[in-house]
């Protein structure tokens, strides 16, 4: 009853990596509405201010992974009180400017770093336990990713460093 409370958006240029998340989802019993960027353009913040949780991916996309206008839609839907989840290969080499600073709380970078798994920190309420082995589809695209200010780290790749982090005062995770 109601509007879906997640939208997953699907912005990886056409692929069909949807299905890991939508297969997830759909196993947890979580109800939600998916939106294709290749086919419906970019969500409107009227959209995304629909939804109690935003999933956004990009998978491999190496151009555009996001727009300005996207981050500006983003930063006005975190603004607001929403919650993010955004997965990227390829964002930070291509757009690390105010929003992966200011929202996403990424001080810095390394790229394509060729991290095989990434794991859970114990004790973090959102990552303990997980393991994200072999079968990642793009560990040779994955990121190190240094935590800003309020930010910590919830899945250490292959080489040991932060492949993901999570802002403390708000529910924003990056997977790099």
């Amino acid at each position: 009853i109601g509007e879906h409370p997640i939208v997953l958006v699907d912005d990886d240029g056409g692929e069909s990596y949807e299905s890991y998340y939508t297969s997830a989802l759909n196993a947890n019993g979580y109800s939600h509405v998916y939106w294709n960027v290749s086919t419906q353009g970019s969500p409107p913040l009227s959209e995304l201010s629909k939804r109690k949780v935003v999933i956004w991916f990009t998978s491999m996309e190496g151009m555009f992974t996001l727009t300005g206008l996207d981050e500006r839609n983003l930063e006005d839907y975190l603004d607001a009180g929403g919650t993010l989840f955004l997965s990227s290969q390829d964002y930070l080499g291509e757009r690390f400017e105010g929003f992966a600073r200011n929202y996403l709380h990424v001080q810095g970078f390394t790229a394509d770093v060729y991290s095989s798994s990434e794991a859970g920190v114990p004790g973090d309420p959102v990552s303990a336990g997980l393991d994200l082995a072999t079968d990642y589809p793009f560990w040779n695209y994955s990121d190190d990713i240094t935590p800003g200010a309020n930010a910590g780290c919830i899945l250490t790749n292959s080489t040991g460093n932060p492949g993901a982090l999570r802002h403390a005062e708000q529910w924003i995770l990056g997977v790099f």
